[in-house]
């Protein structure tokens, strides 16, 4: 299930390659990814997956030299990027296959900070990078679009009803519902930017992996969508 810094890369990666985005000054090349900047525009993000995915591993050869700049060798002293046997490694990778399948991602836009990193034009700009995003996560997490829309929300609380991974913190599934908790990450964005771990709810079941609605009690803050849909966000208020 991709987490929240998934989705921002996956529509940052268009605002940047097309030059939608102009973050001159702001990003030092090798420091972090300017999905770091791009990110501070949305509130939120949330996927659901609307058909079944299923669970597999397998194991590949990564290069692993940037998680080694700062451990050093025994030998010679320098950080173990520089030493060759470190540069690439085995690493069992999950994934979930679902051919044909179908998704929903919710973007929550913070309207004013989106118009002074985009411009006026912000909106126009959101809708052709999401109709761009070519892939979600990994290389091989190939995707297309088929709609992008956008609409207006409203705060709500109480007691809703999602089908989109929430906080842990921000709300409590009711009355025996089906879900299953995952653990994600905030940040992660460069060398300077430590990523840190949050648990999140994610509504549905894991094996075969679907997302379903479910009643939740909402303890953060609740965003209502025109069309009906619900997104939970935020920590206990």
């Amino acid at each position: 299930m991709p987490p929240p810094t998934t989705l921002y890369g996956a529509i940052s990666y268009p605002l940047i390659r097309e030059k939608l985005v102009d973050l001159e000054g702001e990003v030092i090349p090798g420091l972090f990814s300017p999905v770091k900047r791009i990110a501070e525009i949305f509130e939120a993000a949330a996927i659901s997956i609307d058909s079944y995915g299923y669970y597999f591993e397998d194991i590949n050869s990564y290069i692993l030299l940037h998680f080694h700049q700062f451990v050093k060798d025994e030998l010679t002293g320098l950080p173990r990027r520089y030493t060759p046997k470190y540069r690439k490694g085995a690493v069992v990778s999950g994934r979930i296959y679902a051919p044909s399948g179908r998704f929903t991602v919710i973007y929550l836009v913070k309207s004013d900070e989106a118009e002074e990193m985009l411009g006026n034009n912000w909106m126009n700009k959101l809708s052709i990078a999401a109709w761009m995003i070519c892939r979600i996560g990994s290389r091989e997490s190939i995707v297309s679009i088929d709609k992008v829309s956008f609409h207006n929300v409203e705060e709500t609380s109480g007691e809703v009803t999602t089908k989109y991974y929430f906080p842990q913190a921000a709300g409590e599934v009711l009355y025996d519902s089906p879900y299953f908790i995952e653990t994600f990450w905030i940040g992660g964005f460069g060398r300077k930017d430590p990523a840190k771990t949050i648990e999140y709810v994610v509504p549905g079941e894991r094996t075969p992996l679907r997302s379903r609605e479910v009643p939740v009690r909402v303890y953060g803050r609740a965003y209502k969508l025109d069309t009906g849909e619900v997104i939970v966000h935020g920590g206990i208020a």
